[in-house]
């Protein structure tokens, strides 16, 4: 065990052993080394909550045969049951959504979710999932929305009409729309870029190359090709902080089979989408966490670079916030490093002015403060003072009954 982890609860150290993928020898004595001191059962819950892998927390105690309190073991069992069934309804979902684009003749693909828990795990019954990601072209959001409309998906919370401002706004600044349906509350995310910062996956759209996921029912669903869907992943889980247990998993399980070669190549790939960076950060925390194999060498080499020690560390720090069982956004500290760390997840002025000049303007905070029209140069320094009245905490968003955020 490294220095780092051998400050980390013991209880997350037993949900971290619990993810690694696939079932093995390796994973069951990563779990009974987690064992060897006693476990507070009811703070691994809470974690194990906290940190979305019930599923794999579930799959790994049960192969591990490890003895647990019958409370706890009711408690996962029923939540990975419950994963299960909701993966099984969004396939379902995923696949009408899809024909419905389909037949409109717009292009359209999935990204995370479903079709991330079949190519990683294999099954849908593991990777806890809250939404529908899907991508679009930017100019065919209207379309998408009025095709989306009509499945019975709205906005939350309303956007503001086409030919306002704050649409446009909205369009630049953000990269998505949050949708959910009145009568199933299936939540979807509506994207038409990747990543706020276009300094990132710029060239990456729903007309890029694609690969065909098979369902358990042999139907198939569109998601990017492997090394843009990795790259994707990455800013993605760079993007939060990587502050949930989850999305390190889910890249991890993608390189199962990967070797030290494979592991470089792909570092390469994410340089020609300018993910590196992010990419990096994310090979640090597998290989601390789950000693994954095809990491081992590169790791000590992408640790002798001050910036990737560095943003390891953020990471690290918002993954165990509060013992690991605390939400990132309880904490103004944790969330301004995460802040920060996006300034080093690039390089270049250009790449630094969007990313100042994309925070300074979130479409969000429209929601709360609304300013006609020709004032909209304003809202950055209306953030600015909003975000100091906070001191520093950031907003909740709003969600729509029944959802709990990401």
């Amino acid at each position: 065990m490294t220095a780092l982890n051998a400050t980390l609860p013991r209880e997350f150290l037993l949900a971290a052993a619990c993810c690694i993928w696939p079932p093995s020898e390796r994973r069951n004595l990563a779990i009974c080394s987690a064992l060897e001191e006693k476990i507070d059962w009811d703070r691994f819950l809470r974690i194990v909550k906290r940190q979305r892998v019930a599923g794999l927390v579930h799959d790994g105690l049960t192969q591990a045969q490890v003895s647990v309190p019958p409370h706890i073991a009711r408690q996962t069992q029923n939540m990975a049951a419950g994963i299960a069934r909701q993966n099984l309804f969004y396939a379902a979902e995923s696949l009408r959504i899809q024909q419905l684009f389909d037949e409109a003749g717009v292009s359209l693909l999935f990204v995370k979710g479903i079709t991330l828990a079949q190519l990683a795990y294999g099954t849908l019954a593991l990777k806890h999932s809250w939404d529908v990601d899907l991508l679009v072209m930017p100019g065919a959001v209207s379309q998408a929305l009025q095709l989306l409309a009509q499945a019975g998906y709205h906005p939350f919370p309303a956007l503001p009409p086409t030919k306002d401002q704050r649409y446009e706004r909205w369009m630049r600044f953000g990269n998505e729309f949050v949708l959910f349906h009145n009568s199933n509350s299936v939540h979807v995310e509506l994207h038409w870029k990747l990543a706020e910062n276009s300094y990132f996956l710029s060239e990456v759209s729903a007309e890029s190359p694609t690969q065909i996921v098979r369902l358990p029912n042999g139907a198939g669903l569109r998601t990017l090709v492997d090394d843009d869907l990795f790259a994707y992943l990455c800013v993605h889980g760079a993007s939060h902080g990587w502050s949930r247990l989850k999305w390190l998993a889910d890249v991890a399980a993608l390189m199962v089979h990967d070797n030290a070669s494979d592991a470089q190549q792909r570092l390469n790939a994410a340089k020609t989408v300018r993910a590196e960076e992010c990419v990096a950060q994310a090979f640090l925390l597998c290989d601390r966490l789950f000693a994954t194999p095809s990491l081992i060498a590169l790791s000590l080499q992408l640790r002798l670079k001050r910036r990737c020690r560095w943003l390891e560390r953020v990471a690290f720090g918002a993954l165990t916030n509060g013992g690991a069982e605390t939400e990132t956004d309880h904490s103004s500290l944790v969330h301004l490093s995460i802040r920060l760390s996006h300034f080093m997840l690039g390089r270049g002025l250009r790449f630094a002015s969007n990313e100042l000049w994309n925070k300074l303007n979130r479409p969000y905070d429209q929601l709360y403060i609304t300013l006609p029209n020709w004032l909209g140069i304003l809202y950055p320094l209306v953030r600015i003072a909003a975000w100091v009245k906070r001191r520093g905490r950031p907003r909740p968003l709003p969600v729509p009954p029944n959802l709990t955020p990401e």
